[in-house]
């Protein structure tokens, strides 16, 4: 009888440790990630040809002094091949 008192105290007082899991790993970005995020306002809109499709936005760096620079060039994706190219 003494026994089980003793287990039924023990039993008590141990602290219950809540099981957690393990945090997600983060995934990587993809493009509806991109497309959901809110496009800032160009600082520039340059025309670079006659054609109303010829335009490059131009996002300028913030601050003075020296910054990196990243370009994407996406020429014509999606549209039907140019007659000029064939």
């Amino acid at each position: 009888m003494i026994r089980f008192a003793i287990l039924a105290l023990a039993a008590i007082s141990t602290p219950v440790v809540a099981q957690t899991s393990a945090p997600a790993k983060p995934s990587l970005l993809a493009w509806p990630d991109l497309t959901k995020r809110p496009k800032p306002a160009p600082d520039a809109t340059i025309d670079y040809g006659t054609d109303q499709m010829q335009k490059i936005d131009v996002w300028l760096p913030k601050g003075k002094g020296r910054s990196r620079s990243w370009s994407w060039c996406m020429a014509g994706a999606g549209r039907p091949a140019s007659p000029i190219a064939a």
